[in-house]
Order: C-alpha cells, then structure tokens, then sequence
C-alpha cells in the first residue's frame, strides 16, 4: 500500500495528492452504496494496519477539510453583467459543487469511522476529532 506516501503528502501538506492517493487506494467509501464494501475491506487488512487505521481517517479527513477550505477561499462570488457575469457564475456553481461533494465525503467518513469503531488518540476519540473537522465544514 502507499499509505506512507499519503502519510508524506499529508506531512508535506500536499493536500490534493494526498486525497486522490487516498480515494485510488480505495480504502474509504465515495458513496453510500460502498460502504459495505469498504467495512468488509477494513476487516481484510492486516492486523497491522487495521491497528494504526484511525490515523488514515483523520489524516483523510484533514486533507478533506484543507481542500474544503482551499477551494471555499478561491470562490468569490459571481459579479453582475454579461458574458464575464455567466463565465463567473458558471466557476462558482463549479466550485459550490465541489464543496458539496467535500461535504458529502466528510459525513461519509464520519459515518464509516463510527462504523469502524476506530480506537481512541492520545489526547481524545477520534470519532470526535473528525467530527469537529466536519462540523468546520458546514
């Protein structure tokens, strides 16, 4: 698996990357549909990883949320007057799209980790963390 390359982009802070990385190593769900599926893979992993798996989540879920942030930064609003008015209408209903998917693929992460019943971090669950991360993006 290239989890530690992930890890490496996260650290990097090469949010993107790191998230399509993520969703080609397909160990979370993109759908509701594949949530089953994706339970069912967690529990096929090696003990070794399914044992450190709750720092994919949230690392996962970070890099969601620094994308969220990123592109809600980069949307202005549309301006009012002809052509220049539809292309920038049409650049933010692009990006308010693609904040919904982020906001879609957080409450599915959030739904998968308290599926996984991941164990706790050092210093709080991480149920809760990713929680609070998702809750920054609503």
């Amino acid at each position: 698996m290239n989890l530690v390359v992930f890890f490496d982009r996260c650290r990097e802070q090469q949010w993107e990357g790191a998230w399509v990385l993520m969703d080609n190593l397909q160990l979370l769900p993109k759908t509701e549909s594949e949530m089953t599926v994706r339970l069912e893979a967690f529990r096929a992993l090696d003990n070794c990883v399914r044992r450190v798996f709750h720092h994919v989540v949230l690392s996962a879920m970070e890099a969601l949320c620094h994308l969220f942030r990123t592109t809600k930064q980069s949307g202005g609003g549309a301006v009012a007057g002809g052509a220049a008015s539809n292309i920038n209408l049409n650049q933010q209903n692009a990006i308010d799209q693609r904040l919904d998917e982020f906001r879609t693929r957080a409450r599915l992460l959030v739904t998968f980790a308290r599926l996984l019943n991941l164990p706790s971090l050092g210093d709080g669950d991480t149920y809760v963390r990713i929680s609070q991360l998702e809750k920054n993006m609503m």
